[in-house]
């Protein structure tokens, strides 16, 4: 859907330094047809330079990222020309909007220079403080970054935090205004007769994330989930604002914003991690949108065939369409998509907000994915709370977006069905029917069929939603079998509605395609596929068209025999599809190496569920978001190989997150008489029983080191798996696997003169909190220890050392203390007075060197040990190598 976009030089920027070529903004109302009405209900930036500044949050502050979206936004008020860059993601997404809209990209170095270029539209140079959530000593949940946001959206003020603002002084700007004392009463009172009331922003105080669409737009933004010193404002401003207005962001209690936006007629769009759109927002919209790879087939009913739609969730998700949902393999961006028909919920409003996105999935769908207009149309609303009054115009606003998006059917969702507001809806040509989620995990509806103005609306009856500690939902939803199951034994007869399923694949739980492509393969071969527009069309077809609120077959308890929990993550097939590989040692945490690699990586499909490389070696992640174990793996590495005789042992370096408990997995595969078989491997490592799926905990105590037994597969072909999975604990159970060795002899390290940091952890012996990751073997806090029994094999003993450095947003370390000793003798480094070692906090691992010449040949105990010094705990001293020389 390439376009060529006319290009029109702004007047003002000729005059300025930097001539910048800007592109208007030309919204249509689809087909022109009367009936319709407006498709600018979301704010768009009026026009965009051909020349866009683009700035990486990596280069900048938590602070400076917030100043630079309040000049981003400020500048779009005239001409969106600013781009943050904050992860590959939206780098990419910058690259196809300046492929498609032929822009220029320059990059700038700082918030500074960015600031020194656009300082014309700054008025007067002058800033507003506030209290940034990153500030020191600040209060997380205050809310002078909103105030702030506020203000300069209509003064046209940087942001600048109480942190900043002595640099910002530095660079010529000037006090403005001062709200740190003020509250969300105080400045919706001063402010509201200058503010647009056509749109709302509701954002999380601690996210920089769509200030600059507030700004630009110049919203009131405000965060009702906080108290913040004033009297409820919540509904003062909902009522305030227009109807039918959107409210973007997001909040802490989704059942009550949605209810209370809706009976205030205000459009949610959950937005709260959206960037950019001041800037996507200016982009031209294609004249005419329609998927173009989409076949919707002309069905005939059949007997004896159950026909079954499967939906993806929470298309309405504005943040999620751009962060992950169109490339991420879990979802749009899956090698599963196309093999099977499927319904993808997607937002209206990114005709406004993200034109590039919806021309992205438009142009790489397949024949087999349907697109619909997520809950519920134009935005996230009940329609059945939905304030009357305002009902008829979000319905027209609704039919309006379908119709310029060429989207023909609608996901609402509700508490509850009221069908009598459907009639709204149903009457545009646009709105050809729908599907309703209703109440508790979508089902409440029970797959009830309604009709409104001759088209049919039916109730979602099944879904896959995996629910956190939730046993009683989790028997029934929460595993693919126990799904399949139930449709498997539902009525076949298509001129009822119960020969009919529409099924929410819930895509926070098991909604995911890694997930609904193993429920596909359980299904029977009389269950058929189908899009939600082609199940509507068979219903139109075939089913009386007559209310149905109560289906007359098989409820989940009627099944008392519940099917089988043992999804397998391989089968014959893909298992013979593994190329052999003929290498026997790997360092996956030397990044060099893994190139040559044959190590596949495969994800049960969960939200949190991710394998691959990571600067520890192979990072194994996921949770089963609930408390069941099963033995279905979240994340898996596997290998294949032709073992020799010599092929005696496989030595695995592997270790965990400190903060949790995690299970770990390693399994032989072998395909004998066209079946896969598996052979669950047990190392003498292991300190504790593996559970009935073979699973082995491991905890604080475990070893880092694992050996198995290969004799028994001795000239055979085998592939090797090493799997992770949830133990209950919750976010944080990863496997990290830094080696592995396939070789005649158990290597144990008794020989060894030299340890990187896998064999520091696998090899030495931890005391105390011990943890390992990307800086290194980490000393924790006092007393926490590595030690391990050597013979002195030289004169020279060096460490490789630094301190722990803190990702961005979180305060520096302020001491690394170290004390070495061998036999517990204290040994200093060359040269100095002083028993311990401050370790430096530098870029680079600097080697403390130590004479040991007077312990040559000597055997015996060699520690590294965190200290306390004056009183003052030493923290987090990064230990990389140790070796003799």
């Amino acid at each position: 859907m390439k376009k060529i976009r006319p290009v029109i030089i702004s007047a003002l920027l000729l005059l300025s330094v930097l001539t910048l070529a800007a592109c208007a903004k030309n919204n249509n109302t689809g087909n022109g047809d009367v009936s319709y009405g407006s498709t600018d209900v979301f704010w768009s930036a009026p026009g965009y330079g051909n020349v866009v500044y683009s700035v990486k949050t990596d280069k900048m502050s938590a602070q400076e990222i917030e100043t630079a979206v309040s000049l981003q936004g400020i500048v779009a008020q005239t001409q969106a020309s600013i781009f943050i860059d904050s992860d590959a993601e939206s780098r990419a997404w910058l690259d196809k909007c300046a492929s498609d809209y032929g822009l220029k990209i320059v990059n700038v170095d700082s918030v500074w220079d960015l600031i020194d270029i656009f300082r014309r539209y700054v008025t007067d140079g002058k800033y507003v403080l506030y209290n940034s959530t990153y500030d020191a000593g600040a209060f997380a949940r205050e809310q002078t970054i909103n105030y702030a946001t506020v203000v300069a959206g209509v003064e046209k003020y940087l942001m600048i935090s109480k942190d900043l603002e002595a640099t910002a002084v530095e660079n010529g700007l000037t006090l403005g205004k001062d709200v740190t004392s003020y509250n969300t009463a105080s400045v919706f009172a001063e402010y509201k007769d200058r503010l647009n009331k056509s749109v709302l922003i509701h954002q999380e105080p601690s996210k920089w994330q769509l200030r600059d669409y507030a700004i630009a737009s110049k919203a009131m933004c405000f965060y009702s989930d906080f108290y913040d010193g004033s009297s409820d404002s919540k509904n003062e401003i909902l009522s305030w604002a227009d109807d039918n207005a959107p409210i973007l962001g997001w909040t802490e209690n989704e059942i009550n914003f949605v209810a209370s936006n809706s009976l205030h007629s205000k459009i949610t769009v959950a937005a709260d991690w959206s960037t950019n759109l001041s800037f996507t927002s200016a982009l031209e919209n294609s004249e005419n949108y329609t998927p173009e790879n989409y076949q919707k087939r002309t069905l005939k009913a059949e007997n004896g065939k159950h026909y079954l739609a499967i939906v993806m969730s929470d298309g309405d998700n504005l943040q999620w369409m751009e962060n992950g949902f169109a490339t991420d393999k879990k979802y749009f961006g899956s090698a599963e998509r196309g093999n099977f028909p499927m319904t993808w919920t997607i937002a209206p409003s990114m005709y406004n907000l993200q034109p590039q996105i919806l021309d992205y999935l438009y142009e790489n769908g397949t024949a087999s994915d349907e697109f619909i207009a997520g809950p519920s149309g134009a935005g996230y609303v009940n329609i059945s709370e939905y304030n009357e009054n305002s009902l008829s115009g979000y319905a027209k606003i609704t039919a309006s977006y379908m119709n310029a998006t060429g989207l023909g059917y609608v996901n609402f969702l509700d508490d509850t069905a009221d069908p009598s507001r459907l009639d709204e809806f149903t009457k545009y040509d646009s709105v050809k029917g729908g599907i309703w989620s209703v109440g508790n995990k979508y089902i409440d509806g029970n797959g009830a069929l309604y009709w409104s103005n001759g088209k049919p609306v039916v109730c979602a009856r099944e879904t896959l939603w995996r629910i956190a500690g939730n046993d009683d939902s989790n028997a029934y939803y929460g595993f693919t079998e126990r799904v399949a199951q139930r449709i498997n034994n539902y009525k076949t007869d298509p001129t009822t509605i119960e020969g009919y399923t529409v099924l929410i694949a819930h895509a926070w739980s098991i909604g995911t395609m890694d997930y609904i492509a193993r429920f596909v393969e359980q299904l029977d071969e009389h269950v058929e596929l189908v899009t939600v527009g082609e199940l509507l069309d068979l219903v139109s077809e075939n089913v009386k068209h007559e209310d149905v609120e109560t289906l007359d077959d098989i409820a989940p308890s009627d099944i008392t025999e519940l099917a089988t929990i043992g999804s397998e993550q391989y089968n014959v097939k893909t298992l013979s599809g593994i190329p052999v590989d003929e290498g026997r040692s790997y360092s996956f945490d030397n990044k060099s190496e893994r190139k040559s690699y044959k190590w596949l990586f495969g994800n049960g499909g969960l939200q949190y569920d991710s394998a691959g490389y990571a600067s520890e070696g192979i990072k194994l992640d996921g949770s089963d978001l609930n408390d069941v174990i099963d033995p279905l793996p979240n994340s898996w590495t596997v290998n294949k190989f032709e073992l020799t005789e010599q092929d005696k042992y496989l030595t695995v370096f592997a270790s965990h997150s400190a903060n949790a408990d995690v299970n770990f997995r390693v399994r032989a595969l072998t395909v004998e008489n066209e079946k896969l078989v598996s052979y669950v491997l047990e190392s003498p490592s292991y300190e504790k029983t593996l559970n009935e799926y073979g699973w082995y905990k491991m905890d604080g105590g475990s070893p880092m080191v694992y050996f198995y037994d290969l004799s028994q597969f001795a000239n055979k072909t085998v592939a090797i798996s090493l799997e992770q999975d949830d133990t209950g604990d919750g976010s944080g159970e990863v496997v990290f696997i830094s080696k592995l060795v396939i070789s005649s002899e158990i290597e144990d390290g008794r020989d060894k003169t030299a340890w990187d940091i896998s064999d520091i952890a696998a090899f030495w012996k931890q005391s105390g909190l011990v943890s390992r990751h990307s800086e290194g073997i980490c000393l924790e806090g006092k007393d926490a220890s590595v030690s391990t029994t050597v013979t002195v094999a030289g004169n020279t003993l060096k460490i490789a050392m630094r301190k722990f450095e803190r990702p961005l947003f979180q305060t520096q370390d302020i001491t690394a203390y170290v004390t070495v000793k061998f036999n517990g003798e204290i040994i200093r480094v060359k040269g100095a007075v002083s028993d311990y070692i401050d370790v430096a906090n530098t870029d680079e691992y600097y080697y403390y060197t130590f004479d040991i010449s007077a312990f040559r040949g000597q055997t015996g105990v060699l520690e590294i040990i965190s200290v306390e010094v004056g009183g003052v705990v030493g923290q987090h001293a990064c230990i990389s190598e140790i070796h003799f020389e």
